[in-house]
């Protein structure tokens, strides 16, 4: 009888002892279990974990807007095209007639003619004259057209005495201009009326340097 009352004893204390020890692995559990729970902040709302590298982001986009706000006005403005000024054809045309009145002019009356100097001289009321010192001494009335190009020669008659025999057929000689790689060239083609009778083909050239 004895020994029955001491085996549930025995089994009274270590029953006891199984329930004391989960007593104690129970704080331990619910204390791992708070830890995993989010953190709660301002609003209710749990706190979400910020990555090192969205910080990293913030910071470069600081620093590139302060290196904008310091950043002169004329280092963008720089890159862009220089504006180029517009000029009126008016002005284009009293540019082109300049540098005819104003440049060192040469050419020739003809086409076995070497070129040779030519004057422009302002007369009365916009009129010039235009002088080829050339074989035949041609000189001549001059036009611009509306782009100040030299556009025509009329009443063309030798300058010099010795050279009387010799004219121009056509009254006018239009003139036709071409900007090549180095000069300027105006010539026109007429008849050229010899002493003994009879035309040669000639061409009037003016020309000068671009």
């Amino acid at each position: 009888m004895q020994s029955h009352w001491n085996a549930v004893a025995l089994f009274a204390a270590v029953l006891l002892a199984a329930c004391s020890d989960a007593g104690r692995e129970l704080p331990a559990s619910s204390e791992q279990s708070g830890s995993a729970a989010s953190t709660p902040v301002e609003g209710g709302s749990s706190a979400v974990p910020v990555s090192e590298g969205t910080a990293v982001d913030g910071d470069e986009q600081e620093r590139d807007k302060g290196l904008n706000e310091g950043r002169p006005a004329s280092a963008s403005a720089s890159a862009a095209e220089p504006v180029q000024p517009v000029v009126s054809p008016e002005e284009q045309a009293r540019l082109e007639k300049q540098l005819w009145l104003e440049s060192p002019l040469y050419g020739s009356d003809n086409h076995m003619a070497r070129a040779r100097r030519v004057t422009i001289t302002p007369l009365g009321d916009d009129g010039y004259r235009v002088l080829i010192a050339n074989q035949m001494s041609f000189e001549c009335d001059l036009a611009f057209n509306s782009r100040g190009q030299p556009a025509r020669m009329a009443h063309c008659a030798p300058k010099l005495a010795e050279n009387s025999e010799w004219k121009v057929v056509q009254k006018e000689v239009p003139l036709h201009c071409s900007a090549l790689a180095t000069e300027v060239v105006c010539s026109g083609e007429y008849d050229l009326g010899m002493p003994a009778g009879g035309t040669f083909p000639g061409r009037m050239t003016i020309a000068r340097k671009r």
